[in-house]
């Protein structure tokens, strides 16, 4: 869903499609979103609470349909279904949280009870040479 609204409006965010990155998505689609509520993607993604299978951490200048791939790779590799759950990151977390948290706090944020909470945590790494150079 958030993929195919992103691809539809590059021509107004002025972008190519096939540079999108997830600093594009939260800052078009993300944060929008949540910015009134203080919520997390996942939560206006889904009706209800849902324990995430697989959390998954990754970098935010990484291409959107390079960590896609990655996605469906691991999929393929671990033979799971195609209806396992995976939050990512860049979803899965409340941003306003990190803007008013003391660096010894993060542990309490609600993307780090996301990621204790799943059953597995995947570091998703698809460029070693990203052309962003921009933290996560």
């Amino acid at each position: 869903q958030i993929k195919n609204y992103a691809v539809v409006n590059c021509y107004n965010w002025s972008i190519p499609a096939s540079t999108l990155n997830f600093y594009h998505i939260h800052e078009w689609v993300v944060r929008p979103a949540t910015r009134e509520l203080n919520s997390s993607m996942m939560e206006h993604l889904s009706p209800k609470k849902l324990v995430p299978n697989w959390f998954v951490s990754h970098y935010w200048g990484e291409n959107l349909e390079k960590f896609l791939d990655g996605l469906k790779q691991h999929l393929t590799v671990r033979n799971l279904s195609g209806r396992t759950g995976y939050w990512i990151g860049a979803f899965a977390s409340r941003h306003q949280d990190f803007a008013t948290a003391e660096l010894g706090e993060m542990s309490t944020t609600p993307l780090a009870k996301v990621a204790e909470a799943a059953h597995f945590r995947m570091l998703l790494i698809t460029d070693a040479s990203p052309e962003v150079a921009m933290p996560a």
